[in-house]
Parts: C-alpha cells; structure tokens; sequence
C-alpha cells in the first residue's frame, strides 16, 4: 500500500510585462477621433508548486479552516491602492469562487464603473493641456489616464497577480502557471469638438473594462482553456456537506458506535484504488484525499491515506461523551492489502489506552473485515512495532519521524482489543447482546 505525503513550499515568481498604458492616436473625421489599442501578455514559468500539491492544501483548509492550513497573509490588501488595489480585489473574490466550483470561467472582465471610474470625459481646461493637435494629443491622454487612476494599476499588475498568488495560493490550485496570463484593456479614448474645444473621451463599447485570463489546469479543464471543470472543482464542498451528514446522522450514538458507524460509512462509500497504489506513476492527488470517499461518486476510489484522512475528519468534527483522541500515522505495514507504506489512525477511547484503527483493511474483502483491526490492541512496543494476529499476521512499524512526532506515550498500543462494556455503568447499558458475549480482548 503506497502512501505520498507532501510538503508546500510556496515561492515567488510570477513575471509579466507590465501592459503599456498608452493610447495610439488614429486620424478620424475633423471632430470625432477614436483611438483604442487591446493588448496581452503571457506571464513566464512561474516557481509555484504543482496543482496536486496546492489541491491537497486548498482541501486541508476548506475542511479544517485557516486553523489547519493559513496563507502568507493578506499582503495585497495593505500593499496595494487605488484601482491596484480593486482589481486585487475583484481577483481574489472570483478566484475563490472558482476554486469552490461556483464559477466555471476563469475570464474575468471587470468595467470602468468596478474600478470605480466615474468620470469618463474630461475637458481642456481640466487637463490642462490641449486634447487635439493633429490627432489626440498623447499629454491628454496620459493626464486622463493618470486621473483615471489606472496609471497606478498598469504599473502594477504584475505586483497584482504576485500577491494573488501569495496570499490565496491553494484557490489557484486549478491554475495551470505554466501557461501564464493573459490580459486585456488598455483604455480607448474619442476627442469631439463643439467647435471651439475639444474633449477627450473614454469610449467604454471599444474598451469595456480590464479583463485577466488565468489557464486552467489539464486535471480541472473543462470545455477550453480557460474553463474549469466544477463538478471536480465543487467536489470538495460537497464531500464536506456529505461528511457532515453522515456525524449528523449518528450524533445520538455512543462514542464506540459512533467510532463504528463511521468505520461502516466509509468503507460503504468507497473502495480501495489498487491501481493508483501499485503503479509508482500515479501522480498524486485525488486518491489520496478524503474527497473521493464523500464527493457521491461510487466510481472514486482511494488508497490508504484517503481511508485515514476521512475517519479523521469524521472524528474532529464530532462530538464526544469522553475524552477521546484521534491521531494519523504512517509506517510500515506487512499483510493486509500488501507489504509497503502505509497509513492509519491511533485513537485514546475513553479508558486513556490507545488503539489501533485501520479502516483500509476493515473493509470488505480485507483481513480486517470482521473488525480484528478496528480499535484494536496487542503486545509489542513502538520502537519494534506491533502484530496482530488475524488469519495471518499482520504487522505495523511506525515511521520514525512519527515517533518524534508523537511520542511514545501517544503510539503505544494497548496489550488488548477495546472492550466497550467496561465503561458503562447501568445495568441498562451493560444489558445488551453486544455486552453479554464473551470479551475477546
């Protein structure tokens, strides 16, 4: 069984020609002049970690919060101003709403009115040099340019689109950096003369707005380049609700049931991915994470981490009668679903003892389908490891940074199997079938 675990490492380095912010003057009848220019740039490699990687970290903060994975920081919010700072704005939002699969285009066009441009002709006198001399004269349109506020912003965009990057990195997790960015929206400005003056004009059907097209991803494409997939990108919103659905639907269980249900759950939801675990080529991603277990789709399958990951996240978001612990470790597994890396949860049950809980190998088919291997405890010790005895032996090695990790007290198994009867009190409690037949600890 294969386990991949990764580690973001998040660098700058987002290069783009900054859009020249000019207007070429174009000869036109005595009293109209229209002038307008559409230019675009494509950014170059930028040094951002793979889609796979910012994905895994974009679930682990959409299931936990900010608490489980936090971003550098909201940079562009105080080092940008002006229409710098809209645009960033604008992006972030929209960026987000991609990334949650409520939007499939990843063309955003934002008008003068978003960039809060109000005023859109200018006169002479309020430029202060002339607007006409033989075509539009370049002064005006740099003076209605700078009034504007997009000056600002076109010197700015590659700032922009840097801070986007840093501060809500796993949203651009469907982005595909390699094929850059493109963008549009050099203003288009028109002259008109009563006759006596003339003014400049910002001719808003030529040019609408600025508009930025981010490349999607070949994991997350939809119908073209610059449209993403939502029923990939929505799946993690809606393995989220479905997760919270099935902790909802046992809340009034013991804790040992509810531990039990969501060991049925899960194993009912999904099967286990043979062949992204035996094939060294399977990139990382999806099998992986939690995501397939709950995103409704019986085709979806994971490895073991994905297995782990989604008992976790069904125990953190319960609530508990007692105080109970839930860890994710990684080691060495022999039998089971096969010899290799793997990956499973420990869990301190209400008596303070530790258990083992492998939910790969209690599904069906597997060597702990009748639950040898679910809240399970033998002898051993955390530096040799652990077997347990089934049809044959199935043995577990903690890795050693999982050791530092944890310590010794957190990975040290109890000598026997749960026995969930020992904390009930009532005789209403202990009168059960379960609590009548014979401990197999």
């Amino acid at each position: 069984m294969k386990k991949r675990l990764v580690s973001l490492m998040l660098a700058l380095g987002l290069l783009v020609s900054p859009l020249p912010a000019v207007a070429t003057p174009v000869l036109a009848a005595e009293e109209s002049v229209q002038v307008g220019e559409v230019e675009s740039a494509t950014d170059e490699l930028a040094d951002l970690p793979d889609s796979d990687e910012l994905f895994a970290q974009y679930v682990q903060r959409t299931l936990y919060g900010d608490s489980g994975v936090s971003t550098l920081g909201n940079f562009g919010e105080t080092a940008l101003e002006g229409m710098a700072r809209t645009v960033y704005d604008h992006l972030k939002r929209q960026v987000a709403a991609v990334a949650n699969g409520e939007r499939a285009s990843t063309e955003f066009t934002i008008t003068w009115e978003e960039l809060g441009v109000t005023k859109t002709s200018w006169t002479e006198e309020e430029l202060g040099v002339p607007v006409y001399d033989g075509g539009i004269n370049q002064e005006a349109v740099d003076a209605a340019l700078k009034q504007m506020g997009y000056t600002e912003y076109s010197e700015s965009i590659s700032l922009i689109l840097d801070y986007l990057r840093v501060d809500c990195p796993y949203d651009l997790y469907w982005h595909d950096k390699t094929a850059g960015v493109r963008y549009t929206g050099t203003p288009a400005f028109g002259a008109s003369s009563n006759g006596e003056t003339w003014t400049l004009q910002l001719n808003t059907e030529i040019s609408p707005g600025i508009t930025i097209w981010l490349a999607v991803a070949a994991d997350y494409a939809g119908a073209d380049a610059y449209t993403v997939d939502t029923e990939k990108t929505g799946a993690t919103q809606v393995a989220v609700q479905n997760a919270k659905q099935v902790v909802e639907q046992n809340a009034a269980l013991t804790d040992y049931d509810k531990l039990v249900a969501y060991r049925d759950a899960i194993c009912s939801l999904v099967d286990y991915n043979h062949e992204a675990a035996d094939n060294d080529g399977t990139p990382y991603g999806d099998p992986w994470q939690m995501i397939y277990v709950f995103d409704g789709d019986p085709d979806t399958k994971v490895v073991c981490e994905g297995y782990s990951k989604a008992f976790q996240y069904l125990f953190d978001i319960s609530s508990f009668q007692n105080d109970l612990r839930c860890y994710t470790v990684t080691g060495e597994m022999a039998g089971g679903t096969g010899a290799g890396g793997h990956m499973w949860n420990i869990v301190t049950m209400g008596d303070g003892k530790n258990y083992l809980v492998d939910v790969t190998n209690s599904d069906a088919g597997t060597i702990g389908q009748d639950g040898g291997l679910f809240l399970a405890g033998t002898t051993g010790s955390v530096q040799n490891g652990y077997v347990f005895e089934q049809s044959y032996p199935v043995s577990y090695q903690y890795d050693a940074d999982q050791i530092n990790l944890y310590g010794e007290e957190i990975l040290t198994l109890a000598a026997h199997n749960y026995d969930p009867c020992l904390l009930y009190t009532s005789q209403s409690q202990r009168d059960t079938e379960r609590c009548r037949m014979p401990y197999s600890g």
